[in-house]
């Protein structure tokens, strides 16, 4: 004779965390095991990479962080010490990628797995609801003029 004997309730530890996008991606880079983290603030990322110090502050994160003069140089930092064998992060938004637009553009040719969270905010003006954004196969690609715009051309 056999006997079915239910299992136990197992008790989580789970802890609900309730935060904005930018803490979120904080969290994220505090679970990758990153080695390197270059910043440079710039609005709408800021508070990310303010939570990325805090984290690295109180040793969740075990990684050094460099703080450096621009955008250009975020990229460069990070591809030295990708070559040198570092997990690297960083954090931009769109007027800072196109200030990392020369770096960047050299990043895939060297094939380096550099991972980098794009906070958005527009890079063109008037605000980007003007604008329409074709997404093909590959991502998102440049902002188009709006229908308005290009029907009287």
């Amino acid at each position: 004779m056999s006997a079915v004997l239910a299992p136990k309730p197992v008790k989580s530890e789970s802890k609900l965390v309730v935060c904005d996008g930018n803490e979120a991606a904080a969290w994220a880079v505090s679970l990758a095991n990153v080695d390197m983290v270059a910043v440079y603030p710039i609005t709408p990322q800021s508070s990310l990479v303010e939570y990325l110090a805090k984290f690295i502050a109180d040793g969740r994160i075990g990684a050094e962080i460099v703080d450096v003069e621009g955008e250009h140089s975020v990229l460069s930092v990070l591809q030295g010490a990708c070559l040198a064998g570092a997990r690297t992060y960083t954090a931009s938004c769109g007027p800072g990628l196109a200030f990392m637009f020369e770096p960047y553009m050299r990043t895939p040719g060297m094939r380096l797995p550099l991972v980098m969270t794009i906070v958005t905010r527009a890079t063109l003006t008037p605000p980007s609801a003007c604008t329409v954004s074709r997404i093909t196969a590959a991502g998102l690609s440049m902002p188009l003029p709006s229908s308005s715009s290009i029907a009287s051309r």
